[in-house]
């Protein structure tokens, strides 16, 4: 298993507690200033030689800058040049030995939290979804219908790429997992319309990110995901979090006190061969930190770390 944390694309602490924590590989995404070119090879190059400066190895792009990730998804007027885009830098990519893209298929609307400071354990602070707190509204954005087209016609233009330079695709569900989130619709929803989306151009590039918190928000048996999608080779990146709730009403867990066996999972992963990279995900904001970046301040992330590898090193699992 590949240990790794996701960093921002500027140095701050997290990149130092990473390193004094063990982590020695990073989950990177291109810099949304506007000024990252993601097909010149030398603003990858730089990007990609900040982290090595640092003695954390990329191995994971999770998104893209907006305004090129968004156009595919959407099938706007931009649509054509967003996807040439990509096939411009999937062979950068290939030569900087980047091997894993985590995409996601939620135009408009991204990973979605309703409330972001739900108390927890001694104080701290949770994100959660409540279908609630956000009504539906007409007209659609976009529909399902459409989407599942956008998708089709997204993968046939850039899978041969993805096979010529050895470039995997690992979706991420749909994250809060609910067919509809106010003027949008959503189809990576649930474990049926995921092998469908895997099976619109079969390819061994083509697999998931296994977020454990989404799988479980859907209501599906998570361990039974766990050892399909691997026996399958399908999982090529790992989200490690776990919720409590149901797909209309949830929210974040500590690592070690949600419903879900984190340790049946991980025997489950080693079971099966799954030797890629893991991620902490979705942390608690603890004391000492502040909440500007709901999920992912950088104390909580310290204790799902030391958690996470607590387990591996009693299960023997190894990781690097």
């Amino acid at each position: 298993m590949i240990l790794a944390d996701a960093l921002r694309s500027e140095p701050d602490r997290t990149w130092d507690y990473a390193v004094q924590t063990g982590i020695k590989h990073a989950v990177i995404g291109a810099p949304n200033d506007g000024k990252f070119d993601i097909t010149d090879y030398s603003h990858w190059r730089s990007l990609y030689d900040r982290y090595m400066s640092k003695g954390l190895t990329p191995v994971v792009v999770e998104g893209a800058p907006e305004p090129a990730h968004e156009s595919y998804k959407r099938g706007d007027a931009d649509r054509d040049k967003s996807i040439d885009q990509v096939l411009k830098y999937l062979p950068i990519l290939d030569k900087l030995n980047l091997r894993t893209i985590c995409i996601n298929w939620m135009p408009y609307k991204g990973w979605y939290r309703t409330r972001n400071n739900i108390p927890a354990r001694g104080g701290a602070l949770v994100t959660g979804f409540y279908r609630e707190d956000i009504p539906d509204t007409e007209p659609l954005l976009i529909t399902a219908e459409q989407l599942w087209e956008n998708l089709t016609y997204f993968l046939k233009a850039v899978v041969p790429s993805c096979e010529k330079y050895g470039i995997k695709l690992a979706f991420h569900p749909d994250d809060p997992p609910v067919p509809r989130l106010g003027d949008v619709e959503r189809i990576l929803i649930n474990r049926a319309n995921i092998e469908k989306a895997l099976n619109i151009v079969p390819s061994a590039f083509v697999g998931i990110t296994l977020c454990q918190g989404c799988f479980c928000a859907m209501g599906e048996d998570i361990y039974d995901i766990i050892t399909t999608f691997n026996k399958k080779e399908k999982v090529f990146f790992v989200h490690f979090r776990d919720i409590e709730g149901t797909p209309q009403s949830f929210c974040e867990t500590f690592h070690d006190i949600g419903p879900t066996d984190m340790v049946r999972c991980l025997e489950l992963y080693r079971e099966y061969g799954f030797n890629g990279p893991v991620r902490v995900d979705h942390v608690p904001t603890m004391a000492g930190d502040d909440n500007t970046r709901p999920g992912y301040a950088a104390v909580g992330r310290l204790f799902a770390i030391g958690y996470l590898k607590g387990m591996l090193d009693a299960l023997h699992y190894p990781y690097i």
